[in-house]
């Protein structure tokens, strides 16, 4: 019985001991205001601001040419053409919203559509209209994304 019981206090103790680092991982202490941002991060949402243009092939044999132009307020206009496999444009559309830049990860939230001069919201509680992208490379005059939904890499290169 006694054997039982100093079984029974080892199985006790080490179940405690795994429930402090349990609660010590939960319990990992924080800052207490978010920290500043370096030099080199402030500078990578400077670097999105601008007009900017992507002419890429789509699957199917097609093209797609967009223009988006960021605006330091955070907001964005992009125009998107599609073309088929034999150049002829089957679609034009603009669209409106907020971008933004954080750790290495470019989003954005669309907003809503422009046609015929008028602004067409968009339902924001539908998940489609947010995206996030992995930014892989960034300079004066290229920007490269990928779609962390979709997959998609898109290249863009500076047009002002």
């Amino acid at each position: 019985m006694s054997k039982l019981i100093g079984l029974l206090s080892i199985f006790v103790l080490f179940s405690l001991a795994s429930c402090s680092q349990v609660l010590k991982a939960e319990h990992d202490e924080i800052a207490v205001v978010k920290p500043s941002l370096s030099e080199d991060k402030v500078a990578v949402r400077i670097g999105f601001i601008g007009k900017w243009l992507s002419k890429q092939s789509t699957k199917g044999g097609g093209s797609r040419e967009a223009i988006i132009n960021r605006f330091e307020d955070g907001q964005y206009i992009i125009e998107i053409k599609i073309f088929n496999s034999s150049g002829v444009l089957t679609t034009i559309q603009k669209e409106f919203g907020f971008w933004g830049v954080s750790g290495g990860v470019y989003f954005t939230i669309h907003r809503g559509w422009i046609a015929d001069d008028q602004l067409y919201s968009s339902d924001p509680s539908d998940a489609y209209h947010y995206d996030s992208y992995d930014i892989i490379e960034i300079s004066n005059n290229k920007l490269k994304y990928q779609s962390l939904s979709g997959g998609d890499t898109y290249t863009y290169l500076k047009i002002n």
